[in-house]
């Protein structure tokens, strides 16, 4: 809601929060009666306020104007030093932002085939999603009168949400009151804003989203031998290239593929999510550093078969490949599950 310019103040209880995104408040105004800007019992959807007054209003506790879900709060240039020493104006917002001449601050709408963005100053917010689809995937730019806005809030995004959100945002999204069913993301670390939401992310990445959500493909890497694993457990999720340090490997049935354990690895991931959307996750060189070890079978030794001995040798869908003795055999490449005397051991041959 943009207000009208002469306005002076509000009164007691003047204006319901719920349904609201915004709320554009004229330099004109210096007094706001108790509860002006409430709740109905339905909540508030309230999350951005635009004051253009350079000196904060004074506000009693007992009057207590905002009374909702307020969260951002946007004032003139050089008066985010006077807001913040506030104490009631900065303990209702919990972050205070400037506008400036070049970014003024704009409370528009602007659509997409499945959401609703709200355009502030320097930066957009997705508001809502229109409920066209059970997938939505966040736009990192919004055009509005031929000029980008970084996306960096999503906020209220709970009526009519959609089942599955794909979140490919390279600077982490500002959370506020959203309710979505499973996030994908490509992402390492997870957005530290939004602590408790259940993500689907890439595989080695348990600790970046502190174990909380589930990995979309197995990532595992044995430094020392020279081996990667990649492979998907996600119906939803297609691995589509593997490079390691700018080379593509040609893709593997088991996700094993080998590199030179003498140079320090970089890969990268390419897949696809529901048949449609791409994502890459890039992992350096120090990242995989960090990772331990994984037991990945890199050889064939003495102590894992004996050749004096027969086998029995299944690929990794159960087929029998082999019978007898497997000193003079080759099944360079790949991995299988060897059985012998009664034991089965799943082995990685090299040559």
């Amino acid at each position: 809601i943009k207000l009208p310019s002469n306005l002076k103040g509000f009164g007691q209880i003047t204006l319901n929060s719920y349904n609201m995104d915004m709320l554009d408040v004229p330099a004109s105004v210096d007094t706001f009666g108790y509860g002006s800007i409430g709740v109905s019992p339905l909540g508030s959807s309230l999350t951005f306020i635009n004051v253009n007054n350079p000196v904060p209003a004074d506000l009693d506790y007992l009057i207590a104007p905002f009374r909702g879900n307020q969260k951002v709060l946007f004032v003139p240039q050089g008066a985010k030093e006077a807001y913040s020493n506030d104490k009631i104006w900065s303990s209702n917002f919990t972050e205070i932002r400037e506008v400036s001449p070049e970014a003024p601050f704009i409370g528009e709408y602007v659509e997409d085939e499945n959401s609703r963005y709200l355009i502030l100053s320097d930066c957009a917010a997705i508001v809502g999603f229109k409920g066209y689809s059970d997938i939505d995937n966040i736009k990192d730019f919004v055009e509005y009168n031929g000029k980008s806005y970084p996306v960096k809030y999503l906020v209220n995004y709970k009526l009519n949400a959609p089942q599955k959100l794909i979140l490919n945002h390279d600077e982490n999204l500002v959370w506020h009151d959203n309710k979505v069913n499973d996030v994908y993301t490509p992402h390492l670390q997870r957005h530290q804003t939004a602590p408790n939401q259940w993500f689907n992310f890439p595989g080695g990445a348990s600790d970046g989203h502190n174990n909380y959500g589930q990995e979309m493909y197995d990532y595992k890497i044995n430094k020392s031998k020279g081996l990667l694993k990649v492979l998907s457990v996600d119906n939803n999720v297609k691995i589509d290239k593997i490079s390691i340090n700018g080379e593509q490997l040609p893709l593997t049935d088991d996700g094993l593929y080998k590199f030179d354990c003498s140079v320090s690895p970089s890969v990268s991931v390419n897949y696809t999510l529901f048949d449609k959307y791409p994502l890459t996750t890039s992992y350096s060189n120090e990242f995989n550093a960090a990772l331990p070890d994984s037991d990945l079978f890199v050889g064939i030794e003495q102590s894992a078969i004996d050749y004096s001995a027969p086998v029995k040798i299944y690929d990794l869908k159960g087929n029998k490949v082999y019978e007898g003795n497997v000193q003079n055999q080759s099944f360079k490449g790949k991995v299988y599950i060897v059985v012998q005397n009664n034991v089965a051991k799943s082995i990685y041959f090299n040559n």
